[in-house]
C-alpha cells in the first residue's frame, strides 16, 4: 500500500511515481492500494485500518509524508499487529517518526537535508539581491533565461534504526 498526502501535490505525486517505478522493476512489490491521508495521521490511520481489513496479508505501507508513518503505526497497534509484521516507511524526521523508528514500528524514513536547502536558497537570494546571479559574460537576462534550473534536486538521508539517534534534536537524544 502507498499512503500519499493528497493527489495534485507535486511532492506527493513525484514520490508516488518513484514508488510505482520501483514496483515495475521489482515484481515482488505489488501495490494493492493508493490512498490519501490529507496530511493527517488520524485519517491515515483510518485508511490503513480499512486496508488491513481488505488485505489481511498486507506487508508494507510506504508513506510519502511524516504523518503517513505515524497514522500507520496507530492503525497497526489498534489492529493488535506486532512490530515488524508490516514494513512502515515515511518521509521527514519529525520527532514522533524518529521515535517510531527507534521503537521498531517504523522501518525507515527519508530525511531532507534542510540545512543545505536553506543555504542554497539564501545563496540564490544573495546572488539576486547583490546583482551577480546572472553571469556578466552571458546574455541570459536579456533573453529572459534563468541562470538557475527550474528544479534543484537535493539528496535525502535514509533514517533507520542504525542512525536514528543522530536525527533527534539534542534535548531529545535516545
Amino acid at each position: 500500500m502507498v499512503l500519499i498526502t493528497k493527489p495534485g501535490l507535486t511532492f506527493s505525486d513525484d514520490r508516488l511515481a518513484g514508488i510505482q517505478d520501483a514496483a515495475l522493476q521489482y515484481k515482488a512489490l505489488n501495490i494493492v492500494r493508493v490512498a490519501s491521508n490529507d496530511w493527517s495521521d488520524k485519517k491515515g490511520g483510518t485508511v490503513v485500518a480499512a486496508a488491513l481489513q481488505a488485505f489481511p496479508r498486507l506487508r508494507a505501507v510506504l508513506g510519502v509524508d511524516s504523518r503517513s508513518a505515524v497514522g500507520t503505526v496507530a492503525a497497526l497497534k489498534d489492529a493488535h499487529r506486532e512490530k515488524g509484521s508490516v514494513i512502515v516507511t515515511g518521509w521527514d524526521n519529525d520527532d514522533d517518526v524518529l521515535k517510531g523508528i527507534q521503537d521498531g514500528w517504523i522501518y525507515s524514513s527519508s530525511a531532507p537535508n534542510m540545512t543545505y536547502m536553506v543555504q542554497l536558497g539564501i545563496s540564490i537570494l544573495d546572488a539576486s539581491n547583490l546583482g551577480y546571479l546572472y553571469p556578466q559574460f552571458m546574455s541570459l537576462k536579456e533573453f529572459n533565461i534563468s541562470p538557475i534550473p527550474d528544479h534543484i534536486e537535493v539528496g535525502q538521508t535514509l533514517v533507520t534504526k542504525n542512525n536514528v539517534n543522530a536525527f533527534f534534536r539534542n534535548a531529545q537524544k535516545g
